[in-house]
């Protein structure tokens, strides 16, 4: 009555050679961007080197040595060299360069040098072998024996001098004066535009009685 087809009828009969398999695409290559070069940090300037100097060889100076402000002295003083007095010296003084008497210092004694500078007070007598300057502050109580003198606007010389190119050759000794004590004197002040000096002038009368 019903019909049957058998099921091998109706099934198509597959390929029995196995199927070629599909090779895969192959990805694209990416070439990766090159990586920037490595920048090496900018160098450090050479430290400056300091240049090698020979050290300054010490000069000796004109001065010599040096007595401060607040220095006092008592007894004489002699230098090969040159003198700079700021204090007080109970003594003499001699030295073989300039002697520079400063503002500040008083020297109770006599003074002796190539050239001398007072700009305090000097109470002695003053051998200069060559020139002898008593500035605005300065003051000499005493005999001068120099080669030549300068006297500035304001200073003061109560003594008498010596002067001239070979008076300074054989300096008196204050100790034990050639000369007899002069007589009274009276101070005359001889002035101009630039300097004044003091000068005293023996009193004939006095010594006339």
């Amino acid at each position: 009555m019903f019909g049957f087809k058998k099921p091998s009828e109706d099934v198509e009969e597959l390929d029995p050679s196995p199927a070629v398999p599909i090779p895969p695409r192959p990805a694209p290559s990416v070439t990766p961007p090159p990586a920037p070069a490595a920048v090496a940090p900018p160098k450090a300037p050479p430290a400056p080197v300091a240049a090698r100097t020979a050290a300054p060889v010490p000069t000796p100076s004109a001065r010599g040595t040096h007595i401060a402000a607040d220095a006092e002295v008592h007894g004489s003083i002699r230098s090969a060299a040159g003198l700079d007095i700021a204090g007080e010296v109970n003594g003499n003084v001699h030295a073989q360069a300039t002697v520079v008497i400063d503002t500040s210092a008083c020297i109770l004694g006599d003074v002796c040098g190539d050239d001398v500078i007072v700009r305090g007070r000097v109470e002695g007598q003053i051998v200069a072998k060559g020139k002898l300057t008593i500035s605005t502050t300065g003051l000499v109580l005493g005999d001068i024996v120099v080669r030549s003198l300068l006297i500035e606007d304001g200073g003061t010389l109560q003594g008498q001098c010596r002067m001239g190119a070979n008076a300074s050759d054989a300096p008196a000794n204050a100790n034990a004066p050639q000369n007899p004590p002069a007589p009274p004197s009276e101070a005359m002040t001889v002035s101009d535009d630039d300097e004044s000096i003091e000068v005293f002038v023996p009193d004939v009368s006095a010594a006339e009685r």
